[in-house]
């Protein structure tokens, strides 16, 4: 007896097959579907690879850094002064060599880890 070998689809297979480029890509990028979340990650490096797409995060001008900073340390509700709290993330800015809203996110999440502490 033969057996028949299936590839497993990582997503549900949809009701309507379609030959849309865009219809495709949502369905690949629904993560609620996703079965193999690596195998999700390959594929979204392998659509890059193929249509160049690419995404970058440059560094952004030192006031815009201070004001993502600002940003989110006001909607954490952190009790500190803004001329400190500034001097803080410029410090941390200077040991991570980048300057982006990635970083004035990381620099917020210790903030408010180091004052949990307290």
């Amino acid at each position: 007896v033969q057996k028949k070998f299936e590839h497993k689809r990582r997503f549900p297979k949809s009701s309507a097959d379609t030959s849309d480029v865009a219809a495709n890509i949502s369905v690949i990028f629904n993560q609620e579907d996703e079965l193999y979340p690596r195998e999700s990650t390959e594929e979204k490096v392998s659509l890059s690879d193929r249509f160049g797409l690419r995404l970058s995060f440059t560094r952004i001008s030192r006031p815009m850094y201070l004001k993502i900073v600002n940003y989110y340390a006001k909607k954490r509700n952190l009790d500190i002064e803004e001329s400190d709290m500034q001097r803080l993330a410029l410090e941390w800015e200077a040991s991570s060599s980048n300057r982006s809203g990635r970083i004035a996110r990381q620099f917020i999440d210790d903030l408010e880890g180091k004052f949990r502490v307290q």
